[in-house]
Order: C-alpha cells, then structure tokens, then sequence
C-alpha cells in the first residue's frame, strides 16, 4: 500500500505537466501492480470480525481493489493520452476510494 501512496503523490507533483506524463504512466504501472498484489492480502480488521462474517468482509475488500485497480488502469491511459485534467479527477476519486477502503478495512 505504502508504494501505491508514493507513486500517486509522485504522479499527483506532476499532473499537471504534460512533459511528466511518460514518467507519471511509470509510476501508474508501478501503483498498478502493487494494488493487484494488495488485492490478495487480508484487510488489517479481519482478525478482529466474527467468523461469519469473514468471508463478507473479504468480498467487499476484494471489490474495493478491484474499483481502484480500475481507476489505475484508467489514470495510467489518461496519462498516455495526454488528458492531464482528467488524470488530475481521477486522482482525487482515487484519493477518495482511499479514505473509504481504510475506513472500512483498516480503521
């Protein structure tokens, strides 16, 4: 998590330069990767859910990765396509998918 946190400040210093982009689509790739292999960790609260609901728990943090996957694949075009306003949108929904994970599953 902490490198997906250090790629998307790097890319959010340089947003708003289209010259950044190629270097921004890099650490897109990096944040990428990262959340896929975050996808297969265990959310931080789990030891601390009842058993049944574990499994609900897990599902709904699965998804979650999989809705900020997404928006890194979409960030990660945006900057390839020189859509730097949008690049800068999606970085705050990203920013927001954020807050609501660690709320949910890591408080």
């Amino acid at each position: 998590m902490e490198e997906i946190n250090k790629a998307l400040k790097a890319i959010k210093k340089g947003v708003k330069d289209p010259a950044k982009n190629a270097d921004g689509v890099k650490l897109a790739e990096t944040a990428e990767k990262a959340a896929i292999a975050c996808k297969d960790m265990k959310p931080a609260m789990l030891d601390k859910t009842p058993e049944a609901k574990k499994a609900e728990v897990v599902a709904g943090y699965k998804k979650a990765m999989d809705g900020a996957i997404a928006e890194l694949g979409k960030l990660k075009q945006q900057l390839k396509d020189g859509k730097n306003e949008d690049a800068a949108e999606t970085l705050k929904k990203l920013k927001e998918l954020e807050d609501d994970g660690h709320e949910k599953y890591n408080p």
